[in-house]
Order: C-alpha cells, then sequence, then structure tokens
C-alpha cells in the first residue's frame, strides 16, 4: 500500500472526489464494518448513500440526540461509573452497538451493556444478555 500525505484543503477535496481511491481505516473491522456505506465503493455506494440520505434528515438527527442518544448514553454509561473506572475502547464499543441496535430498532427490554453477539473491540468474545423474546403472528 502506497502512503500519500494530504497537506491542503484542496488536495483533500481532490483526493475525495477521485472515485478510484479507498479507505483502509476499518480494514481490521471488517466483520462489523463489511458493507458500512463507508466502506462500499462504486456503484454500491451511490446506491447506499441514496438510501440512507433519504433517512438521515435533520429532523431525524434532532429526535434521534433527544430520544435515543442520551439515554443509551446514561444507560450504558452507569455500571461504569457505579465502578468508578472504565476502558474507553470497551466503553466506546458498548455505546456503539447499543445506539447501532436503537437505530435498527433492535428492542433491548433490560438495556444489557452489550446488545449483540459479536466480536468485542480487540477481537474477543463478548458477554451477552439473552433475553426471551415473543414472537406475534398477525393475519
Amino acid at each position: 500500500m502506497t502512503l500519500f500525505t494530504i497537506d491542503t484543503y484542496k488536495e483533500a477535496e481532490d483526493a475525495l472526489r477521485r472515485s478510484d481511491l479507498r479507505q483502509a481505516l476499518y480494514d481490521e473491522g471488517a466483520i462489523l464494518m463489511k458493507k458500512v456505506l463507508v466502506n462500499l465503493h462504486g456503484d454500491e455506494h451511490l446506491v447506499r448513500k441514496r438510501v440512507v440520505t433519504k433517512i438521515l434528515r435533520p429532523a431525524f438527527f434532532h429526535h434521534y440526540e433527544k430520544n435515543a442518544f442520551r439515554p443509551t448514553l446514561t444507560q450504558t454509561l452507569a455500571p461504569y461509573v457505579a465502578a468508578g473506572k472504565a476502558d474507553m475502547v470497551e466503553f466506546g464499543y458498548r455505546v456503539m452497538v447499543n445506539l447501532t441496535a436503537d437505530f435498527a430498532g433492535i428492542d433491548r427490554p433490560a438495556r444489557p451493556p452489550v446488545a449483540a453477539e459479536v466480536p468485542g473491540p480487540r477481537g474477543e468474545p463478548v458477554g451477552v444478555a439473552r433475553h426471551d423474546v415473543d414472537v406475534c403472528v398477525r393475519d
């Protein structure tokens, strides 16, 4: 991989406009980031971006900040406050997973610190709180 240094706003703008460039920031986290918009390229990126921009409008962000982000952050932070310490990588990971679950509409009835069985921020398995789910089928 060739390393390029960008020193000016103009160079950054030019680089962002090049369709042949690909960022590699999330390559190590491919299990979570494989099909995320920031990692898609070409037509696949354009199609996903068009869908996402229809959803992510200013009114949505206002709602999310007031009604989802604060409560989830408070709930995720609570065990660390009680313990009097926190590993910031672990905390950031847990916040990301919980906010993503909330955005996706995945119920977390007891609001466990980790909402999904996925590798932790350093690749280790994370503890999972299991909840029974009632399924309702409607005609």
